[in-house]
């Protein structure tokens, strides 16, 4: 059966450069690698983009042209790559492919799921085994009277434990639900008519309902590998085999590789997670690409087990918080008016910033004028109510004030220079940034030049630009000033087309400025009130997460 790399995968692959992978390095933990075809057909169609992103990214890396692909497995980030040799020691094989990894991304962890044989008798096809101990069979003295045995062995303590601690039954409870799933979905399609049925009879489909004919469903088993270079398929062989490794559940050629290339590089948190797809005895052709994919289906709910679980790696067993990769928010505003306004202002500023926090941002603020107690406020609440520790909170607010200048001091020249200084490392840091309200001195004619500024800067800087215009004030012109087709060329278009080549929205960067202005019009048409501040603020955060 032909496989198609590229069927059923929801996401475009992009290709990014080396010098990208820095920013995006320290969100990797997991590494996994795969040999064959089917393996990684199957594990790219559970492959997401990182948060923030709309498309996987593939590294070519230049010395070995290898590919890596970066992504979201489940709940947390990964990198995939598939070997092209088979076994341990040819040239692109799992311990080069694995020695290359760690130097470019320095994963906490490494995982070789797949497909394997099995050796012992209780196994069937679709059956899955999480190694405990990998043993090099194929080390060896051949004396001149005896073949004395040689046979390194490895074991990964703490990843074993994580998956097996529990319950290993968990496990097969976990994997029959999802195959009844996967089973009631086959039910519920439309049944085929007589010239589908000829195709699928002649690409041989993959149909849970064919593979669980007997209604036996596959079990999860913990048990021993060896591991060389032969590919078994050979009923005496692997008798042989059995006779001389009585407590051994499988056999593959990829897990010494695995278990060397991990250890020898410090990364000592390692696991080989295979389905059997064959039994060594000389069947492996029969019904082969579908046992295989059959297997791996199944490795790959076992993993899911695991990875679609938040708790599974807690932050301090991984080499990085999130908050490497949580985005600042600029919050550019200042409001002098009194009276009930102000008390508006006040609330809706509160809100913003405590919704920024609880969506995962950073806010930045230079603590505006009549704004700045309120976005202090509204961080403190959204701190708290996430629980955060104070080194916590630290990170998740920056405020650089802008000082007071009286023309009559002796320092406002030093003054200036700071307040210039305060502005450039904001705006230098944010990657977006919302503009609301702007007046001075109580006078909504009297526009806030700073936040103008601001504007220029953040342009400048490529940060994603939202002038909130239904508060009125600078907010409204500079809502109004984006919308020419002199900002739309200078900003938008180039703004879009560099964010195109990672995290699209569509592919087409004209077709995202549009639908940007669509949905940043929706949110100026609205009128600001106290009862319809939580829907301003949560259409803010559309555009945030959306566009950013």
């Amino acid at each position: 059966m032909d496989i198609n790399l590229t069927k059923d995968l929801k996401y475009n692959i992009v290709s990014i450069p080396k010098e990208k992978v820095n920013k995006i390095e320290p969100l990797l933990n997991f590494l996994f690698v795969v040999y064959n075809e089917i393996e990684m057909w199957e594990m790219q169609k559970n492959l997401a983009p990182l948060d923030g992103y709309g498309v996987i990214l593939d590294l070519i890396e230049e010395e070995c042209l290898q590919h890596f692909y970066i992504g979201k497995f489940f709940k947390y980030n990964i990198v995939l790559s598939k070997t092209s040799d088979m076994g341990a020691v040819n040239v692109n094989s799992v311990i080069n492919v694995i020695n290359r990894a760690i130097q470019i991304f320095k994963p906490r962890y490494i995982i070789m799921p797949g497909i394997s044989a099995g050796l012992d008798d209780k196994l069937k096809i679709g059956d899955v085994i999480i190694a405990n101990k990998i043993i090099g069979y194929e080390s060896e003295k051949i004396a001149p009277t005896e073949i004395i045995g040689r046979y390194p062995q490895y074991h990964s303590m703490r990843l074993f434990n994580l998956f097996c601690s529990a319950n290993i039954l968990s496990f097969n409870n976990y994997l029959k639900e999802e195959i009844q799933k996967e089973l009631d979905n086959e039910l519920n399609r439309d049944k085929p008519n007589c010239m589908t049925i000829g195709v699928r009879t002649q690409q041989k489909e993959f149909l849970w309902s064919q593979m669980l004919s007997n209604g036996c469903f596959p079990y999860v088993y913990t048990g021993n590998y060896i591991s060389g270079e032969k590919l078994l398929d050979n009923s005496f062989y692997r008798t042989y085999l059995k006779t001389k490794f009585q407590e051994v559940a499988a056999l593959d050629m990829e897990g010494i590789g695995v278990a060397s290339a991990s250890i020898f590089n410090r990364v000592y948190d390692w696991l080989v997670i295979k389905g059997i797809s064959d039994l060594g005895d000389g069947n492996k052709a029969k019904n082969k690409n579908l046992n295989q994919i059959y297997a791996m289906k199944n490795v790959i709910f076992a993993l899911k087990k695991v990875f679609n679980n938040e708790y599974s790696f807690s932050a301090s067993n991984l080499k990085q918080t999130r908050s490497l990769n949580r985005k600042n928010v600029l919050i550019s505003a200042s409001q002098c008016e009194s009276g009930e306004y102000a008390k508006l202002t006040e609330k809706f500023m509160e809100e913003l910033a405590k919704q920024i926090i609880l969506n995962n941002y950073n806010v930045l603020s230079g603590y505006g004028v009549g704004v700045g107690s309120a976005v202090l406020f509204g961080v403190f609440d959204g701190c708290e109510q996430l629980g955060l520790t104070s080194h916590e909170y630290f990170d998740r607010l920056q405020t650089f004030p802008f000082p007071r200048i009286d023309p009559n001091s002796v320092n406002k020249n030093k003054l200036m220079r700071c307040k210039i200084k305060n502005r450039e490392v904001l705006c230098l840091n944010a990657n977006v940034a919302v503009f609301v309200f702007g007046n001075k001195n109580g006078n909504e004619n009297l526009y806030a030049d700073g936040m103008r500024e601001e504007l220029n800067l953040v342009a400048k800087n490529n940060a994603l630009i939202l002038p909130v215009g239904c508060t009125g004030g600078t907010a409204k012109l500079l809502y109004d000033e984006i919308k020419t087709e002199n900002f739309k060329t200078n900003y938008l278009r180039p703004y879009f087309y560099e964010r195109n080549k990672y995290r699209a929205v569509s592919s087409n960067c004209e077709e995202d400025v549009s639908d940007y202005f669509k949905k940043l019009d929706q949110l100026n048409k609205l009128s600001l009130k106290e009862e319809n501040i939580y829907e301003v603020v949560q259409k803010i955060l559309e555009l945030i997460n959306l566009y950013s």
